[in-house]
């Protein structure tokens, strides 16, 4: 099942002006002014919508596929400034579409958010530019954690 939704969260706020992205997490790309977007690529549609969930009080545009094919087109189209994904899906897995945004867009941000993930593996996905590996589960604090340095301090 291929689930796409666009959300613009009401009472939204703007992301902070940056030019580029620096070494550090949480510094992606974007133009002045425009809130945050979060592409998020899982083919299970209860964990998009958890994520949503947590999302919109964050004030964080919100996209979703059901894999990642669907991701890479929709990112092509409009880049987001993270894409959080599932490694496990069907048509093109969340390896791979980590493997092809790097190739084209080295800057941008990616989080690994998949139960399961040993630490070779980990260190696999590491060394192919996540820039976070979240476990499923225990992660709405670290999704959290890892999206407020996106966002202005109110």
């Amino acid at each position: 099942m291929i689930l796409m939704a666009v959300m613009k969260c009401p009472g939204t706020v703007p992301a902070k002006k940056e030019s580029s992205r620096g070494k550090e997490f949480g510094k992606a790309p974007r133009q002045s002014g425009r809130m945050a977007t979060v592409l998020v690529v899982d083919d299970e549609p209860n964990i998009i919508k958890s994520i949503q969930r947590l999302l919109g009080p964050l004030g964080i545009a919100f996209e979703s596929a059901g894999n990642g094919l669907e991701a890479l087109e929709l990112y092509r189209k409009s880049p987001a400034d993270i894409v959080i994904t599932d490694l496990n899906m069907p048509v093109m897995d969340g390896f791979d579409l980590l493997k092809q945004i790097k190739k084209e867009a080295p800057d941008s941000v990616v989080i690994i958010h998949s139960g399961g993930v040993n630490s070779m593996m980990k260190e696999l996905l590491i060394s192919e530019g996540a820039d976070r590996v979240i476990e499923k589960g225990d992660s709405h604090q670290e999704i959290r954690n890892a999206l407020s340095g996106l966002i202005q301090e109110s």
